[in-house]
C-alpha cells in the first residue's frame, strides 16, 4: 500500500462536513481503491482527484442515507398538528386500575397490619422513580427494590388480572 495515498484520504476525508462519519469516509475509500487495484499507484493529480471525488460522493450518500427525513412533515396536515393531546392519566381505564390497585393494597395489606414497603415501592417506580433513588427513599438495597417491585408486578397479575 502506498503511504502518500493513505495519507492523503485521511486528510481529504477530515475535511466532510459531517465529522462522525469520517472514519467510515476513510474505510469505504481505501476499500474501492483497493477493488480498483490503485492503492498502489503513485499519487499524481489524476488519483488526488478521483479520491476526492470518491470521499465527497461517498459521505454525502452516507450522510442523506441517516437524514434522509429529519426535516420531513410527510403525512401531516395542518388538521393533524391542531388536534387535542390527552394524557393517559386522564382515561376512565386508568383512574379504574389506579382505584382497583389501592383498594387492593388496602384491604390486603393495610388493615391486616402487613408491611407496605414492597408497595411503596411499586407505586414510586409507577410514579418514574429510578430503582437508585427508591432504594435511597425507603432505605433498602437496590436489589431489595427491584424484587420488591416485580413481586408485586406478579401479584397483580394474579390476583386482579382474572378478576
Amino acid at each position: 500500500m502506498n503511504l502518500d495515498v493513505y495519507n492523503y484520504v485521511n486528510t481529504i476525508s477530515k475535511r466532510i462536513k459531517n465529522k462522525p462519519d469520517i472514519p467510515d469516509v476513510q474505510q469505504e475509500v481505501l476499500l474501492i481503491l483497493c477493488n480498483k487495484d490503485l492503492i498502489n499507484k503513485p499519487l499524481d493529480n489524476k488519483l488526488k482527484n478521483y479520491i476526492k471525488g470518491i470521499v465527497f460522493n461517498y459521505s454525502t450518500t452516507l450522510y442523506k442515507s441517516f437524514n434522509w427525513n429529519v426535516n420531513s412533515l410527510e403525512g401531516l396536515t395542518i388538521v393533524d398538528l391542531k388536534k387535542e393531546v390527552t394524557s393517559i392519566c386522564d382515561s376512565d381505564a386508568y383512574k379504574d386500575m389506579i382505584f382497583r390497585i389501592r383498594r387492593y393494597v388496602f384491604e390486603n395489606y393495610y388493615l391486616v397490619n402487613k408491611k407496605i414497603t414492597r408497595w411503596k415501592v411499586f407505586y414510586l417506580y409507577f410514579k418514574s422513580y429510578s430503582y437508585k433513588e427508591i432504594a435511597i427513599k425507603l432505605n433498602i438495597t437496590y436489589h431489595t427494590a427491584i424484587e420488591y417491585n416485580y413481586k408485586c408486578i406478579k401479584e397483580l397479575k394474579e390476583k386482579l388480572i382474572l378478576n
